[in-house]
């Protein structure tokens, strides 16, 4: 073999090599590329299950206040001192410094609790002497506490005369009792008493028939089932007509909440959903059961409706709007908050200065509020806010194209960017709510009901629970005793004819109890 056959086949080599070389450097860069891009998302992944680990930690945990407080609050810095002092001679400062102050008297009265309470029953306790003979009265000293008893059972013995006229033996007895249930053993007060502890004050019935057994009475539960479904049939046409006046309202607001419901399967039980409509004007607040969430028990409802609609971000929602000319929706802030607080732990800086924000918003509103103003004088003080909401989009648009789109910033800069201009708009309109929670405080007692009684035995069950939560809704919006309301109703409805319905409503009874007042 010669020199030049050696020199080709070296280079032969060479190129060859150069080339594996050159594959492995690319394999190399694409293996490094699809290392980061594992590490990112993997990263991605940690932190996402972070984020859902410190909110199953706040739920079981934390407070489920969103209040947000900055860092930068306001208070002074314990260790720092101006340019050019020394620590020592602001120490000095401070120790020499003469501070004056006047405190607010107190205008504390007494004792205000017993005060209140001169419409109660008093029960005189006799303490005397052992040994009084030879003294002579000279007073006495009362002491007065507040105490209770607990409610008892009893029988209600109704005796109903007759008489007869034995000239034209004509018999006359006295009027029939009121039985809102026809042959039912329960008085009146046992039946309020049953569904106003169940859902006012979120007891199961098992527990009121353990309370109940105590006092030597076991009431089936079968028996008890039956007076909650008849009285929710009974009281239905009630239910119906609040909606109705929500419905015909200029403005409403709408969520909705699961609920569990037996449905016959053998194991489980199904996932039903309450929605839940209210009125801020009218303060009306109603509930409907249905099997599911999807759009058929939102899309049935707003059919009818034709105003100003509000509602969380949910895209069902949307979707309605989309094919209903009639309605003008708005988006709640309240969301928007808590979305941003709960990335704090991703990003506290960026998060904090969302919530600042936020927090001018609705020191906006709490004004308002305290001033007690009308929806004009609240939309021209909302013009306030036109500035933070300018700025406040600016900033979000800027930031959200740094900010990772899955982190849990990321996410709640998209949500709240996605819903702006339905966010936004509450300031051109003083009847507008700045956020839903108004709907959202009534459904509390549902939530805390679920958590007592767990589950509906039915659909039907579900849907009972719906008519009673409607019209106790609606006494708290109103700040209205349930107990007396269903006491009122359940007599009136005896006597009342359907058409006069509007006439059975916990607004009814407000205005004829503060007739009867005046």
């Amino acid at each position: 073999m010669n020199y030049e056959q050696i020199i080709a086949e070296k280079d032969v080599v060479i190129l060859q090599l150069s080339k594996e070389n050159e594959w492995v450097l690319s394999k190399l860069e694409s293996l490094k590329t699809a290392y980061e891009s594992l590490k990112q998302d993997s990263d991605m992944k940690i932190l996402d299950l972070q984020h859902q680990l410190n909110q199953f930690k706040r739920l079981i945990y934390g407070r489920t206040s969103e209040r947000y407080v900055s860092d930068n609050n306001g208070q002074l810095n314990l260790f720092a001192h101006s340019e050019g002092v020394s620590s020592v001679e602001t120490l000095q400062t401070v120790q020499t410094e003469e501070i004056t102050y006047k405190r607010k008297k107190s205008n504390h009265k007494g004792r205000q609790l017993l005060n209140q309470c001169g419409h109660l029953e008093v029960e005189e306790i006799i303490v005397d002497v052992d040994d009084k003979d030879g003294l002579d009265h000279m007073g006495f000293i009362e002491t007065r506490k507040l105490a209770i008893k607990s409610s008892k059972l009893y029988i209600k013995k109704y005796i109903r005369h007759r008489y007869i006229n034995k000239i034209t033996d004509e018999i006359k007895i006295a009027d029939p009792i009121i039985e809102p249930i026809e042959k039912c053993e329960a008085d009146i007060s046992l039946l309020r008493h049953v569904t106003v502890s169940k859902f006012v004050d979120h007891q199961p019935e098992y527990r009121i028939q353990q309370m109940f057994k105590r006092h030597g009475v076991d009431i089936p539960s079968s028996t008890m089932n039956n007076w909650t479904h008849r009285i929710a049939s009974l009281v239905q046409p009630v239910a119906d007509h609040i909606k109705h006046q929500i419905i015909n309202s200029s403005y409403m607001q709408m969520d909705e909440s699961r609920i569990r419901v037996m449905s016959g399967k053998k194991q489980g039980t199904h996932q039903g959903y309450m929605w839940v409509m209210s009125s801020p004007a009218k303060k009306y607040i109603y509930f409907e059961y249905h099997p599911s969430r999807g759009r058929e028990g939102p899309k049935e409802i707003l059919s009818q409706f034709k105003g100003k609609f509000q509602s969380d971000g949910y895209s069902v929602y949307q979707k309605i709007e989309d094919r209903n000319e009639n309605i003008t929706h708005y988006e709640c802030w309240a969301h928007v908050r808590r979305k941003f607080h709960e990335s704090i732990p991703s990003d506290k800086k960026r998060a904090g200065h969302v919530l600042q924000q936020i927090q001018k918003l609705y020191e906006i509103e709490r004004r308002c509020r305290e001033a007690n103003l009308d929806h004009e004088q609240r939309r021209q003080e909302r013009s306030l806010a036109v500035g933070v909401l300018t700025s406040l989009k600016e900033w979000l648009e800027a930031e959200a194209l740094v900010v990772t789109p899955k982190s849990p910033l990321g996410q709640a800069m998209e949500y709240a960017l996605k819903r702006w201009n339905r966010l936004a708009n509450y300031v051109n309109d003083g009847e507008i709510e700045i956020d839903n929670n108004l709907v959202e405080n009534a459904i509390r007692p549902l939530a805390l009901g679920r958590k007592n009684y767990l589950f509906a035995g039915s659909h039907d069950a579900a849907s009972n629970i719906a008519v009673f939560y409607t019209l106790f809704g609606t006494c708290k919006a109103m700040q209205i005793n349930p107990e007396k309301y269903m006491d009122w109703l359940l007599i009136k409805i005896c006597t009342t004819k359907l058409s006069e319905v509007h006439t059975m409503t916990p607004q009814a009874y407000a205005a004829e109890t503060e007739n009867q007042g005046r």
